[in-house]
């Protein structure tokens, strides 16, 4: 699996962060690449609650199903893959003087995806780009008010 990691600080309480991540219907607004988001189980926040995704990655498709399987208010949410594209996304949050230091980290497995071992390189960049695009749309949202 390939790991990539980003953070940033953002000027805005670890409460109203780690809250406006932990709600789904957020996610649209700060997310790179989402292109749908929508719950698939009864359990809609918080621990134990499915969400299905999909991104498009330079052309590919790329579908999960994830679990919340970690959730410790307001400190951390890790969501792991049940089924499609095998990926983990966790969020850390860590109060700071000034606000908030956010950390995202993904971890992926292109290797099971149809041309994912000939595009790595280029995808492997693309979600890079995405994941710290994704971190500057969030604090610009929180640091206006969203």
């Amino acid at each position: 699996m390939d790991t990539i990691s980003f953070s940033i600080e953002i000027r805005a309480p670890v409460e109203k962060a780690f809250g406006y991540v932990a709600d789904w219907r957020n996610a649209p607004n700060y997310v790179a690449h989402l292109e749908s988001l929508c719950p698939t189980g009864s359990i809609r926040y918080g621990l134990g609650a499915r969400l299905r995704g999909e991104t498009r990655v330079l052309g590919l498709r790329l579908v999960s199903e994830s679990e919340v399987v970690e959730f410790v208010h307001p400190r951390r949410i890790v969501a792991r893959s049940v089924s499609g594209f095998t990926n983990t996304g966790t969020w850390i949050f860590e109060s700071r003087p000034n606000g908030t230091y956010v950390t995202a980290v993904v971890e992926y497995n292109l290797q099971e995806i149809p041309l994912g071992r000939l595009m790595a390189p280029l995808v492997r960049g693309y979600l890079r780009e995405g994941v710290k695009r994704s971190l500057e749309n969030l604090k610009c949202l929180l640091e206006k008010g969203g």
